[in-house]
């Protein structure tokens, strides 16, 4: 393979590879202000100066003289301008409190600047050479409970000892806390362990040792040190042997159960102890422990630690480590729900700034800023989202706006409410939550994600007037208002056909058809009931019919077995009037065979009507068919005798024949005569056999099944058919 085909695979390979570790959010962070303080920053804290409710940056910078670290502290606007300066002179740290004092100092020298800008006191002088050499640790906080800031400073002065002071808001030393020689005083923190409204003053010492120069002394990391509880009269109420310095501290209620527990970082290890000073649990860390926080990063309900090492951990409350990221070595970590969704993001300083999600997944690296020294979060312009401030060591204060990314977030969170809400079905919150997000997706200019909310809203809106619709069918249904049941129904289809809901459209259907199945069952069962009374059986049991097959539908047991009633009964009389209609129609055809039978199938109805007033209509047309058997009875016997006595005329006339021809000619003449008259006597005989029957010839007979006809003059009086309505 050419070298160039290797390069391009290599730069192929390398593009793949970061993509595949860039965030979806890299984008979404930008840094707006940059501003060179002209040496380097220490330390940084946003904070409102003034109470407009929008937050200044209290920062210092610092520059190497012949005498020492000098520094200025700044407070500066938003936009990077100046509010204020305050020159510090010797400065190696400051500290501000939320309220807005500032605690700067160096070596056996320290001062307190108030939110104007203005020095409120000082402690001793900063104008020895020697002052270079001392080393000094600051932090302020309300420690008794007055509502005014008091400050805390810890000095290191060599083979001269070392303290820490503790000093009110106006300057005056509350208390003074010596240490053991060469042991000095490396991190300082205050909160109330006790619960009785003062704090203690928590302290992380390190051992120093001399330098070859002389007079001069270093720390020494590595070597035995202690954390240190004091109470406000520098009273030591516990303490414990570190394995090395104590370089971080923080303090928390981490099981929630009231009461604050300290935790001190150090080399290599995370101790959490109890208010008391027992150790809960220890945890590993790599390197130097510089930064803590505390906050609870996976939704259970206790607080996790961050811990800032030579790379990011997060340690669950009891020691388990969560996970872990390569950061570097870390200056500052904070924990902070920068989207406002419940899901805490993980900022970390080192040389550059990262932001983790709440599982340890990057989701912004900033370019190289030559180290963070420190880090604070804060609303600087008072518009709801938090700005991330960058004290670095390249003399430049940075603020990086996290808006975009908490805009974002706040969307994607409130689709992800939406969706859960709609699948709970609460249409009138998804709809809320899918509004808010399509906004904020479209002022970000997301339109993909805005055609997507507005998807979703359309459809929470839909099912909201459909289940509206919805429920309002069922109130009048309810109700019995089924007009109205059936108008709102209506209504409902249209939304849910929208929305291609089967269920929904078969649920509403359901009702649809019942409402209007019951006025028309109630109509019908009560017209079966009036024609049934008024002796109309056909339009009794057309109506019957059609009541109980709505009632079958319905479910309605009662009603259904009441048309069922009338239904069967009203046919009952139907059938019968059928078989007298037949009846009385072969009576027309002297079938008395088929009459007969049809009288016999209508007697048996009778028997289970027990009808008295449908008598007189069997009555009248048995009576018929029993005459016309009479008047068989009368031609068949009459036609009989006939026979006979014409039979035995033709005996006697044919023997006188017979006579007459034998006398003539004999046999002979007797039997041509015989053949001669043969086709006669035949015919006589034909003739005979009619006149005994009196009944015309049919081309066919009709059977009961299939006859139409009605009973004429069986309409008692009425003059109607009894086929046509079978009224009395």
């Amino acid at each position: 393979m050419k070298w160039w085909a290797l390069i391009f695979c290599a730069l192929l390979l390398a593009e793949a590879s970061s993509a595949a570790t860039t965030s979806a959010y890299q984008e979404s962070f930008e840094v707006t202000l940059e501003q060179d303080l002209r040496g380097e920053v220490l330390y940084v804290k946003a904070v409102d100066l003034d109470e407009d409710g929008e937050r200044e940056i209290l920062t210092n910078s610092l520059f190497i003289t012949n005498y020492g670290k000098s520094g200025t502290v700044y407070a500066l606007y938003r936009d990077g301008s100046e509010r204020w300066k305050y020159f510090a002179g010797l400065l190696e740290n400051s500290y501000t409190t939320d309220n807005g004092y500032t605690i700067v100092g160096a070596g056996p020298y320290a001062e307190y600047v108030g939110p104007s800008g203005a020095n409120i006191w000082k402690r001793g002088t900063r104008t020895s050479q020697m002052q270079r050499i001392y080393s000094q640790t600051v932090y302020a906080a309300d420690l008794n409970s007055d509502g005014k800031d008091d400050a805390v400073i810890g000095t290191n002065l060599g083979m001269k000892g070392s303290f820490v002071h503790v000093k009110d808001s106006g300057g005056d030393e509350l208390s003074r806390i010596a240490f053991k020689s060469l042991n000095a005083p490396n991190v300082l923190h205050s909160t109330d362990l006790n619960g009785d409204g003062n704090h203690e003053i928590i302290v992380g010492t390190v051992k120093y040792a001399p330098d070859t120069t002389a007079g001069t002394y270093n720390p020494v990391y590595n070597r035995q040190a202690t954390l240190e509880v004091y109470d406000l009269d520098g009273e030591l109420k516990w303490e414990d042997l570190f394995d090395g310095a104590v370089t971080s501290l923080t303090s928390c209620d981490l099981d929630g159960d009231g009461l604050t527990e300290v935790v001190a970082g150090g080399t290599n290890s995370v101790v959490a102890y109890t208010p008391t000073g027992q150790r809960l649990w220890t945890a590993d860390a790599a390197g130097q422990v510089n930064a803590l926080d505390c906050g609870d990063i996976d939704g259970d309900g206790t607080l996790d630690v961050a811990v800032g090492a030579n790379r990011a951990y997060m340690i669950k409350n009891g020691g388990e480590h969560l996970w872990s990221y390569n950061s570097g070595d870390v200056s500052s970590i904070d924990i902070v729900d920068l989207g406002s969704d419940g899901k805490p993001e993980v900022l970390v300083a080192s040389s550059t700034l990262r932001i983790l999600d709440s599982i340890g997944k990057i989701l912004y690296k900033s370019d190289s800023f030559n180290n963070i020294n420190h880090m604070d979060a804060g609303d600087l312009d008072g518009d709801g989202f938090l700005e991330v401030v960058l004290a670095c060591r390249d003399s430049n204060v940075r603020v990086v706006s996290t808006r975009r990314y908490s805009e974002e977030v706040s969307a994607d969170h409130f689709y992800s409410m939406a969706e859960r809400e709609y699948t709970r079905g609460d249409y009138n919150l998804t709809a809320y939550y899918a509004k808010r997000a399509e906004e904020i997706y479209d002022s970000l200019g997301k339109n993909m994600d805005v055609v997507k909310a507005q998807s979703l809203y359309d459809k929470a809106t839909g099912y909201s007037s459909g289940d509206h619709y919805l429920n309002i069918t069922r109130y009048y249904f309810d109700n019995g208002d089924y007009g109205e049941a059936v108008v709102y129904a209506d209504k409902a289809l249209e939304e849910y056909r929208k929305l291609t809901d089967l269920r929904k459209l078969n649920e509403v259907n359901e009702i649809k058809k019942k409402a209007e199945l019951i006025p028309n069952a109630e109509s019908n069962l009560n017209l079966s009931r009036k024609y049934f009374g008024e002796r109309d059986w056909v339009n009794a049991s057309s109506y019957a019919s059609k009541a109980q097959s709505a009632y079958s539908y319905l479910g309605d047991g009662d009603l259904e077995a009441q048309a069922e009633s009338i239904l069967a009964t009203s046919n009952l009389y139907l059938e019968y009037y059928q078989h007298l209609d037949a009846a009385y129609n072969y009576s027309e055809y002297n079938d008395y065979g088929n009459a007969s039978q049809q009288l016999q199938m209508a007697d048996e109805i009778y028997l289970k009507l027990n009808d008295t007033a449908i008598r007189p209509q069997y009555e009248n047309v048995s009576g018929r068919v029993s005459a016309i058997k009479r008047d068989e009875e009368v031609l068949v016997y009459g036609g009989l005798g006939v026979v006979a006595l014409l039979a035995i005329l033709l005996i006697l006339a044919v023997a006188l024949f017979a006579a007459y021809f034998f006398q003539k000619g004999g046999l002979a003449a007797v039997a041509s005569a015989l053949e001669d008259y043969g086709l006669w006597f035949t015919e006589v005989g034909v003739w005979m056999k009619d006149s005994v029957s009196h009944r015309p010839r049919m081309e066919g007979r009709p059977d009961r099944e299939g006859h139409k006809g009605g009973l004429r003059g069986l309409g008692g009086g009425s003059g109607e058919s009894i086929g046509d309505g079978f009224r009395r």
